[in-house]
């Protein structure tokens, strides 16, 4: 399924993402792609925000910043989600790589949900109003 049938005219970044998003990328990298990635969408979203108020859509510029830097947040954390997820099929854990295995998993978790908690409070969310979402 996917793009892979069409895969000589997708670009490469469009088959990074899609990796990502499924989380076929190893935790490790996953994380990496929500961090760094994080800081580069929202520098992609700025330059383009500022090319629309140079252009006098003041609107349009908030909506570029929001849909990129969000969007990538948003795909980054999936993928982490999953990849983490991933970590559950492994049938040649035993003993104490188990636990191990275990603790990563919750790890990853724990810190996508923390990494989009701090990022709505960056822009100004309060933690108490995200929280009160999981009530």
């Amino acid at each position: 399924m996917g793009l892979h049938y069409l895969s000589e005219q997708v670009s490469p970044i469009t088959l990074t993402i899609e990796r990502l998003w499924r989380g076929q990328y190893r935790l490790r990298a996953s994380v990496l792609f929500l961090i760094i990635g994080a800081f580069a969408a929202g520098v992609a979203g700025d330059v383009g925000a500022f090319a629309f108020l140079l252009l006098g859509g003041p609107l349009a510029g908030k909506l570029t910043f929001q849909l990129i830097f969000w969007g990538w947040v948003i795909i980054a954390a999936v993928g982490v989600w999953r990849s983490a997820n991933s970590l559950i099929d492994i049938p040649t854990w035993r003993g104490s790589t188990k636990y191990v295995g275990s603790i990563k998993i919750v790890t990853a978790k724990l810190f996508v949900c923390t990494w989009i908690v701090a990022v709505l409070g960056a822009v100004g969310v309060e933690p108490e109003h995200v929280l009160r979402l999981f009530q």
